[in-house]
């Protein structure tokens, strides 16, 4: 038995106001900060961000990418039996 609606009812909820929250989305853009000094992503214009929630990461670091695929991965208890 699948509780898909419940488990991304509850997601949604969450999500709405979960980038209202400075400390998120600091601490996503200071690992974009990171990624791009120790990672050369200029040559990168697609990318997959496997697990995105509400997408903070892939948007810090969207530049330059032409294109990003984002893939939530959202499971609780439950949500698969």
């Amino acid at each position: 038995m699948y509780h898909r609606l419940s488990a991304m009812s509850e997601f949604d909820e969450k999500a709405a106001t979960w980038d209202d929250d400075p400390s998120r989305v600091g601490r996503e853009e200071d690992i974009a900060v990171r990624l791009k000094s120790d990672v050369d992503l200029s040559q990168v214009k697609t990318a997959m961000e496997y697990g995105s929630g509400t997408g903070l990461m892939s948007f810090a670091l969207k530049e330059p990418r032409e294109s990003t695929l984002f893939r939530s991965t959202f499971i609780q208890d439950g949500f698969c039996q």
